[in-house]
């Protein structure tokens, strides 16, 4: 039939529709929102809360920073453009390489600030 899914992402979306009560008026609305978007209004890796989870897990010192970066390009693929992700990685890497700690609070703050200023909200690890 010429149509592609990833099948990670359709189980999600079931899962969303499963598990909550709004979750296919959710979907509906959500796919509206795909279909009124043109090419160049089309979502990025900085729109996917999956990615920013990665980034979570090395500002609180679960994963190093080579893991991210590789993590990100296995499973994001091309889709994980590394100059969008510089104006991110560059201060939280900054602060990270002159305290020398696994996870420190200044790293943390910085991830938080930036969360806040994509208008993104993440559960606490």
């Amino acid at each position: 039939m010429g149509v592609s899914f990833w099948d990670d992402l359709w189980i999600d979306i079931l899962e969303h529709i499963a598990m909550l009560p709004t979750g296919w008026q959710d979907v509906k609305v959500a796919w509206q929102n795909v279909k009124s978007l043109d090419s160049a209004q089309a979502p990025t890796l900085l729109d996917d809360l999956r990615a920013w989870c990665l980034i979570q897990a090395w500002a609180y010192g679960q994963a190093n920073f080579s893991q991210v970066g590789d993590t990100m390009d296995t499973v994001f693929g091309e889709w994980f453009v590394q100059e969008e992700w510089e104006d991110i990685f560059d201060p939280m890497y900054q602060v990270w390489v002159e305290e020398e700690e696994v996870a420190n609070p200044w790293t943390c703050e910085i991830f938080e600030e930036i969360l806040v200023h994509q208008g993104l909200s993440l559960p606490l690890l």
